[in-house]
């Protein structure tokens, strides 16, 4: 027993700092979070839920909702609906811990190929860049799910690379596969990976056979793990539904994107270098000490850059961070080792004010978001978007109407289908298909009329703004048939609406009034005339 107690306090003497350290860093993780897990979704948040719920009701995605994103997003909503129905910070627990076990994953990827004080500055340094809150990070969006099976590629590769077994190849597939089925972005960095190792091995052996047996290999994994997400979806028919709204319909919508380019390009660049300038600097210096592998990183970034350069949707350039972390994890070691002392205490010493100084312009830019309630986190990252009003508006849906009724929401927030417990009168459970510059959208339109007219909703609501509703590109016929179904036609009758504060630092929350108290509002509610 003795010799078991003094085993233990040595691990402790010799791991004190270490231990000491991480509780320091999670600490600090989760001061980053603490506010966003009980704060209102965004609108991709509620089109996954509901997409998960409608599953549970035994209703099939793509046939009974329109959603951009594979099916693997849904799976997982459904996970944090079966975790605790309703509530908010199941999905966003989930995507914490997919981003902690994401930091914790790059620092031992950089220890691999670059050292101790490489892992030390992967992980301080993966843990902001990838909850920029200035760039929607901290919501459950695809793109915080992508990256835990993209850096375990990643890692995978690095702890492998030369003792590959065909299970490594297999698991490399899957792996790949799986952060592509969650956010279609991250299929140029996989594909450029996957294509560097097997390359790379075939140059070092000059076996074709074995080239072709390896890359069969990677690509049953990823069938694998295409295959078993798409089942589901396949036995109901909605393949066909996934190809159209999934692939077809996103090129389309990557197209209609190149007319932000580069206006939101540099906009979102400029936030990256806003924040986290240090980190600039050493990339730029990584060009001077050239720590191993570098050209690599610098090249998947690169082409992770190629698919988001034109989209004004801010959390897409999470997809950088990973090989950014590397990239000033290996320049940093580099410049450390250059340091002549034999001191490692001096060392660790400017490893420590360099990481300090990085989390101090990081703090000093977004510093006031770590003492705001979640109803003003909402509003300070959000603005004027509809997130705390969409909450109160479904309550007031399940308020007037019953569980069997269905209703419209005549914009994009969907949230307000999930937690009010209704179904959507038509498929469009998001109006930004009829939005965007698509050849879809006055067929889509079109059909959403006709569905409306088939099954008249028991409630419609109206966000003013009309997020999502119309765009100046796409035709005007469906905004035009709903402002005249709730203004001019005896069929709707308003019951009021929410109005709001938008003074972060006085925010309470949304207020519902009464039609006849309305001066401005947010959001409207119509319910039909008996």
């Amino acid at each position: 027993m003795s010799s078991v107690a003094t085993s233990i306090k040595k691990f402790i003497q010799k791991n004190f700092w270490v231990g000491l350290i991480l509780l320091v860093f999670l600490l600090f993780f989760y001061l980053l979070y603490w506010n966003s897990f009980s704060a209102p979704w965004e609108g991709d948040e509620g089109e996954y839920a509901y997409s998960a719920w409608l599953m549970r009701q035994g209703e099939t995605p793509y046939l009974n909702s329109f959603l951009q994103k594979p099916p693997l997003v849904i799976y997982t909503y459904y996970l944090a609906h079966w975790l605790k129905p309703f509530a908010l910070w199941p999905p966003r627990l989930i995507a914490f811990l997919f981003t902690l076990v994401s930091c914790f994953l790059l620092a031992l990827i950089a220890k691999k190929t670059y050292g101790v004080k490489a892992a030390w500055t992967a992980l301080w340094i993966a843990a902001p860049l990838l909850s920029l809150s200035t760039i929607d990070a901290l919501p459950a969006n695809t793109e915080k799910f992508m990256m835990l099976p993209l850096v375990g590629l990643i890692a995978l590769f690095v702890f492998k690379k030369g003792q590959e077994t065909h299970w490594t190849y297999l698991a490399a597939g899957i792996l790949g596969a799986l952060a592509i089925l969650y956010k279609p972005i991250a299929l140029p960095p996989v594909f450029v990976l996957l294509i560097y190792w097997l390359v790379a091995n075939w140059l070092k052996n000059r076996n074709g056979r074995q080239f072709l047996k390896t890359g069969g290999l990677v690509l049953g994994g990823g069938l694998l793990a295409v295959g078993s997400s798409l089942f589901y979806f396949f036995i109901n028919g909605a393949l066909g539904e996934i190809w159209q709204q999934v692939f077809v319909f996103n090129l389309n919508y990557a197209a209609a994107s190149e007319k932000y380019f580069p206006t939101f390009f540099f906009k979102n660049i400029y936030i990256f270098l806003f924040n986290f300038w240090p980190l600039g600097l050493l990339a730029a210096g990584s060009f001077f000490y050239r720590p191993p592998r570098i050209f690599l990183w610098w090249s998947l970034l690169v082409v992770a850059l190629l698919p988001i350069m034109t989209t004004s949707i801010g959390h897409y350039y999470l997809l950088l961070s990973p090989f950014m972390v590397l990239i000033v994890a290996g320049t940093v070691e580099r410049i450390l080792t250059g340091i002549k002392t034999s001191e490692e205490t001096w060392k660790n010493i400017i490893l420590v004010g360099l990481i300090a100084c990085i989390w101090g312009v990081f703090f000093c830019s977004i510093g006031e978001q770590f003492f705001l309630k979640p109803l003003e986190l909402s509003k300070w990252v959000y603005r004027t978007s509809n997130l705390p009003e969409a909450m109160l508006v479904a309550e007031k849906v399940k308020q007037y109407s019953q569980p069997g009724d269905r209703i419209f929401i005549a914009g994009s927030e969907p949230q307000i289908y999930y937690f009010s417990e209704r179904r959507s009168v038509s498929r469009f459970d998001m109006t930004y298909p009829f939005s965007i510059d698509t050849p879809w959208s006055e067929s889509y339109q079109r059909q959403a009329i006709a569905e409306l007219e088939r099954d008249k909703p028991q409630l419609i609501v109206f966000p003013l703004g009309v997020s999502g509703l119309w765009s100046e590109e796409t035709p005007k016929l469906f905004i035009d048939y709903i402002i005249k179904e709730i203004s001019t036609s005896s069929k709707y009758r308003l019951l009021g609406g929410t109005v709001s504060d938008y003074r972060v630092s006085t925010y309470l929350g949304p207020a519902w009034v009464e039609p006849e108290q309305i001066t401005s509002s947010s959001i409207l509610l119509y319910i039909k005339n008996d």
